[in-house]
């Protein structure tokens, strides 16, 4: 009887060996296919949920990609918002030939205040309207827009550009 249990407990630990050890080879597996563990999203849970993928200006992808310490981008230099809460004509673009994800904020020259904040912009996508963060009564407000290009997999900060634009609230140009 015990040489019966002993061969019923062996072979429970084979199929429990067996299984494990196919555990583990499928999570590698999955590992090395998605990039160590991270796939595509994983580590970009910040992309912001207005983007859309292409181009404002419609158009290709290109196949022409910009150098690592080059980064190209798109904005209205003069957005129109037809009240401080509504949605305006924003059109950030992150370009294909682009090879990093960048963010977008937008402060106030006056004040320093900010008045919008993106989540990340993968290259070939873009928000074309979009209401501010924080609501402006109606005038004119000259603006700086800082782009800030990040390395896809590491998250790490790579570089900052700035652009002057001026924000129409409520006011035709």
């Amino acid at each position: 009887m015990s040489k019966i249990k002993d061969r019923i407990i062996k072979k429970i630990v084979i199929i429990l060996v067996v299984m494990l050890t196919f555990s583990l080879v499928a999570i590698a597996v999955y590992a090395m296919a998605t990039d160590n563990g991270r796939d595509s999203d994983s580590d970009l849970s910040g992309i912001d949920a207005r983007v859309e993928n292409g181009r404002v200006s419609g158009g290709g992808k290109g196949s022409q990609k910009n150098p690592e310490d080059i980064l190209s981008y798109r904005i209205n230099a003069s957005p129109y918002f037809a009240s401080g809460n509504a949605k305006g004509n924003l059109m950030i673009e992150n370009p294909p030939e682009n090879l990093h994800m960048m963010t977008v904020q937008i402060k106030l020259v006056e004040n320093s205040h900010i008045v919008y904040k993106s989540g990340y912009i993968l290259p070939y996508q873009y928000i074309r309207t979009t209401s501010l963060n924080e609501t402006l009564e109606n005038g004119v407000y000259p603006a700086i827009v800082y782009f800030s290009a990040y390395d896809a997999k590491s998250l790490q900060l790579i570089g900052v550009l700035e652009e002057r634009i001026t924000l129409y609230i409520g006011v035709k140009k």
